[in-house]
């Protein structure tokens, strides 16, 4: 992997533009249930090669010394697993965020940002935790839209001539998610 990244500041403004470069080779030996020695007897081999760009853009403009908004545009990637079936893809998504960050000198914090997400792809993967056999095999889902919004406030709740720290955070976050194309799966599941 490699990757370059810059930080732009003019006046009030900070723009960070990046660009990300990955080539992945998976490769899985499966040597099958019948093979406890490893004899390669029973031996299957898989294996992916991808090459991909991920680019993306964040600002930041500060409002005052306490407030800044925030936002970025950036691609998501995510390789399948080196056991995929053939004709797996790589998640990929376009990601969205825009936000306002507040903070005083009295260590009082308030976040809230808007997020959306979307989807050309979709991995799944078969896990007994969702309900799955737990076989782990990945699959195309298809494309997705997820947006939400995510709220964060924090404070110190020791006096502030004091060296103690009492750091005390709150997080929310609401996530909606909608299929926008049915998919058929070779698993079966």
């Amino acid at each position: 992997a490699l990757f370059i990244q810059d930080n732009i500041t003019f006046s009030k403004w900070k723009v960070t533009p990046g660009l990300r470069f990955e080539n992945i080779i998976l490769k899985r030996n499966d040597f099958g249930n019948n093979d406890p020695d490893r004899t390669e007897s029973d031996l299957t081999t898989k294996r992916n090669t991808l090459s991909v760009l991920i680019p993306g853009i964040g600002f930041n403009y500060e409002l005052n010394n306490s407030t800044n908004l925030f936002g970025g545009v950036h691609r998501g990637f995510a390789p399948p697993s080196p056991g995929a079936s053939e004709g797996t893809e790589e998640e990929s998504s376009i990601n969205y965020e825009l936000g306002v960050r507040f903070e005083n000198e009295d260590a009082q914090k308030v976040e809230l940002v808007a997020f959306y997400n979307a989807y050309s792809n979709l991995l799944g993967t078969d896990l007994a935790a969702g309900g799955g056999g737990g076989s782990t095999d990945q699959f195309n889902a298809g494309e997705v839209q997820v947006f939400g919004v995510e709220i964060g406030m924090g404070a110190n709740m020791a006096s502030a001539d004091s060296d103690l720290q009492i750091p005390i955070h709150v997080n929310y976050t609401f996530t909606s998610a909608e299929f926008q194309n049915s998919f058929e799966s070779g698993y079966d599941p």
